[in-house]
């Protein structure tokens, strides 16, 4: 086994109403309040995500092995109760939608988390790190796998890397040392670029001891070391559009392969006149075009409000004032320090 596996034991929980337990609350109540460590379960969806934060939770819930992922949107757990950990931290796990979503396009997820990203920094706080699973029972990785992968790697930034943990799942699911065998691989293969700057890899067999030890080791510094993904610097701090940092590159030509395949599924079905599978495929091609012109023209980036204003490039070095409708002209528009106007692309609502 790579001695890049992470063998960090964890720790001991108290007994409620024990004198530890106690020893821990009266620690936790005259301690000065620090921000609680925020941690994202990203993956595939069906890979478990949803299931791995119950776990860690010690919530006794059903869960559903289905590939359809329940998870709409960014969900925030409950504070890990604060006595299960060393240094009397509270940790917050935010179950985020999958990528390779059939009905959320990658790019919409790295939307939905820069706004999430954009609330932590209003609460003084930061991501502290990114748990990303996957089924060591994935016989080999498929192209969707291998691409999300990769946009991991640009939505993190290589100096972000040392915040991640790459997770192997069901390992219940198959013989240890066919697992063992297919962990090297992904050692050696897609992930080796993760581990040689800094990311670490962990076995989870589905036990909240398991779930924990990986959590564990976000807790080693106190919260002193502060380092930001680059999505948020490039798309928070930088104040670029979305898909001009490097992650939404890379999830809108993710998008527009989508759309190309949807193009060439309706051919076939129409040739082929499979009238059961024409409006499928018709409605998966409008949703994706949709989607990819929203971020083509620069408006896709607040994907998780119902009601948002569009921006246009910083380049034009207009500043960041309230947009109106026109019902004259039936666009938005503001008006810069100059006194001009100044009108959303067009073609974009």
């Amino acid at each position: 086994m790579s001695d890049r596996y992470s063998q960090s034991s964890g720790w001991n929980t108290p007994e409620r109403g024990s004198s530890r337990h106690q020893h821990y609350g009266k620690y936790h109540q005259n301690a000065s309040r620090r921000p609680a460590v925020m941690l994202a379960v990203m993956g595939v969806t069906g890979v478990g995500k949803t299931s791995f934060v119950n776990v860690a939770m010690g919530q006794d819930r059903v869960w559903d092995n289905s590939l359809e992922s329940s998870t709409t949107g960014i969900q925030r757990s409950e504070p890990i109760p604060y006595y299960d950990f060393p240094d009397g931290r509270e940790v917050v796990l935010l179950d985020t939608p999958g990528f390779d979503n059939a009905d959320i396009p990658d790019i919409e997820v790295l939307a939905r988390l820069v706004e999430y990203l954009k609330d932590l920094s209003r609460e003084d706080n930061y991501l502290a790190g990114i748990i990303y699973l996957h089924r060591i029972t994935d016989v080999r990785m498929t192209h969707s796998a291998a691409a999300n992968i990769q946009l991991l790697g640009a939505l993190c930034g290589e100096h972000f890397l040392p915040k991640v943990t790459l997770v192997t799942s069901m390992w219940d699911s198959i013989r240890p040392d066919l697992g063992a065998d297919r962990e090297r691989e992904l050692a050696n293969g897609y992930w080796s670029d993760f581990l040689e700057n800094g990311a670490v890899y962990e076995r989870y067999d589905g036990t909240p001891d398991a779930a924990r030890r990986i959590i564990a080791r976000y807790l080693g510094d106190g919260g002193s070391s502060v380092v930001r993904p680059s999505i948020a610097q490039q798309v928070i701090d930088e104040e670029r559009l979305l898909q001009d940092s490097d992650a939404g590159r890379l999830a809108l030509e993710t998008l527009r392969e989508k759309v190309k395949h949807s193009e060439q599924r309706l051919r076939e079905a129409r040739e082929l006149q499979m009238y059961d599978q024409i409006a499928q495929h018709q409605a998966e091609l409008q949703h994706n075009s949709a989607k990819l012109a929203e971020y083509m023209s620069g408006w896709g980036n607040n994907a998780t409000s119902s009601s948002y204003s569009p921006q246009v490039s910083q380049a034009s070095g207009t500043p960041d004032s309230p947009w109106t409708w026109s019902q004259e002209y039936g666009n938005y528009y503001r008006i810069n320090k100059h006194g001009n106007y100044i009108w959303a692309p067009s073609g974009s609502g």
